[in-house]
């Protein structure tokens, strides 16, 4: 008897029923099938302890007189040949009626557009995510970001946009944009805060397309929370990263026990090992992080949602909100005099080349 084939006698022998003698052999001699069955009997356990913990007397119960319908009668049949423990089964139903009736009601925010905050997800042309960002309609100090990132790698091109909140319009937000396009290894990429300023409304499900000078286009997509949530439409297909992947999702920064600062509603995500990422802390610059060496950066250590490294005898720490990347070594580079021209005082997290980080001045 196969193993996948014990699963089932696995379930039925926790839910109390005589199983065959083939069955049982297999599953004594299989330390995988009797490992299965004793995470089985220990959930089992467990719900049993928490619904005793939390529920009081329970009255008889009556007996009812009803009519078998089709629907029930399915319902009876899967009861009867689940091939993993009912009560187990049970918890399951609950917990995906609780995610169906999360995604109706955050459905419902982005249809009736009450929501207090919007986020943003930037596209390239070829639909893949530039960036995104949530602005906040509550709070004024979370409402407007400048983003950056490559924009054609094969052509060697960056970009860099701005969004400012300004309020609400009949069933969208209102944006002030800039934005411009300019060769990575410019040394001039230009300033995006003297570039034009074009006031655009942006609808929840509806694309807006943002010109980027002769370079193309970019397209905002809109969608309405009634808070900044945790992945702030990163558009992430796994929660895994990719092989060469390196995702910084609303970074937090300690410096020792001190927390520094922290970009609220902000990630990026960057796939190859010439593509760093960098994150701008107020008053004590910029941290340029990379899967692969570059100049002037020290060596620091990647624990699943953490970097820790050192810089001038003080040890610092990023905290994200998600995993950062697949391998451990991680290289840190400080600009502790990097300043935010286009928007001095605030927060910042994009992506580079590491070609113009390799060159000496």
């Amino acid at each position: 008897m196969r193993c996948d084939e014990a699963a089932e006698f696995v379930s039925a022998l926790c839910d109390g029923e005589m199983i065959t003698p083939e069955a049982a052999a297999h599953i004594r001699a299989c330390a995988a099938c009797t490992e299965l069955m004793e995470q089985y009997i220990a959930l089992g356990a467990a719900l049993r302890r928490e619904a005793s913990l939390t529920l009081g007397a329970l009255p008889p119960t009556p007996h009812w007189e009803t009519r078998t319908g089709t629907l029930t009668r399915l319902w009876r049949k899967g009861w009867e040949t689940m091939r993993v423990p009912r009560l187990a089964f049970a918890v399951l139903v609950l917990v995906v009626l609780f995610v169906i009736g999360a995604e109706w009601k955050r459905a419902r925010v982005g249809a009736e557009s009450t929501g207090s905050v919007v986020v943003v997800t930037v596209d390239r042309e070829d639909q893949s995510v530039f960036s995104s960002c949530a602005l906040s309609l509550a709070d004024s100090r979370k409402g407007s970001m400048s983003m950056g990132g490559i924009l054609d790698p094969k052509k060697d091109l960056g970009a860099a946009i701005s969004l400012k909140l300004v309020g609400r319009a009949e069933g969208g937000v209102r944006l002030l944009v800039k934005a411009n396009a300019f060769p990575i290894a410019a040394t001039d990429k230009g300033d995006i805060s003297k570039m034009p300023e074009h006031e655009m409304i942006l609808m929840p499900g509806v694309p807006l397309k943002v010109a980027i000078g002769d370079y193309g286009t970019l397209t905002l997509h809109g969608e309405w929370f009634d808070h900044i949530p945790a992945e702030a439409g990163m558009g992430i297909k796994s929660i895994d990263p990719g092989p060469s992947e390196l995702r910084i999702q609303q970074p937090v920064l300690l410096k020792g026990d001190m927390r520094i600062g922290e970009v609220d509603g902000m990630a990026d995500s960057q796939s190859g090992f010439d593509s760093p990422l960098w994150v701008v802390f107020p008053k004590t610059g910029r941290y340029i992080f990379s899967l692969s060496p570059i100049q002037d950066a020290v060596e620091g250590k990647i624990e699943k949602n953490r970097i820790s490294f050192e810089y001038q005898g003080t040890q610092y720490t990023l905290l994200a909100a998600a995993g950062i990347a697949r391998q451990e070594k991680v290289w840190v580079k400080v600009e502790p005099d990097y300043k935010n021209t286009n928007h001095p005082g605030s927060y910042g997290l994009g992506s580079l080349r590491i070609a113009p980080l390799t060159q000496k001045n």
